[in-house]
């Protein structure tokens, strides 16, 4: 006949996670070095935290990140390509027709998002799609 016995206990799971090898400044954009693997427990790991080195390798930080922290997503973003006040190539394409002017933009951002730019000749306000650190392409809207 097998013998049964209760066990007792606490189980504890961990997650290997992306925490800061040291202090991020803001404005810093994160590489590798910047990045140590730690375990830490489940119950620790909370909605909007990275859980892989490449969700955060690249980003820059908005808020300054304290050494052994984790790296929590809304405190990271896309390094801004172009700043306010930086000359930009403002591009309009439409079919087989594209338009190139120079401006200045009024915002700062990061490829892929919106930002105002002033026409440098005409004075117009127009708003367009930040492509590359000195061109952002306007629509015809």
């Amino acid at each position: 006949m097998t013998k049964k016995e209760e066990i007792t206990g606490k189980f504890n799971s961990f997650f290997e996670v992306p925490v800061a090898a040291k202090i991020i400044r803001v404005g810093d954009i994160i590489i590798a070095t910047d990045i140590k693997i730690q375990k830490i427990r489940s119950n620790k790991v909370k909605d909007g935290i990275a859980l892989n080195e490449q969700e955060v390798i690249g980003l820059q930080a908005r808020k300054f990140i304290i050494a052994e922290s984790v790296f929590k997503l809304n405190e990271l973003s896309k390094p801004h390509v172009i700043k306010a006040n930086d000359p930009v190539n403002i591009i309009y394409a439409s079919n087989n027709l594209m338009l190139k002017t120079a401006g200045i933009a009024l915002g700062s951002g990061a490829i892929g998002e919106t930002i105002k730019v002033k026409n440098e000749d005409t004075g117009n306000v127009l708003l367009g799609e930040i492509v590359n650190k000195n061109t952002v392409q306007v629509s015809g809207k």
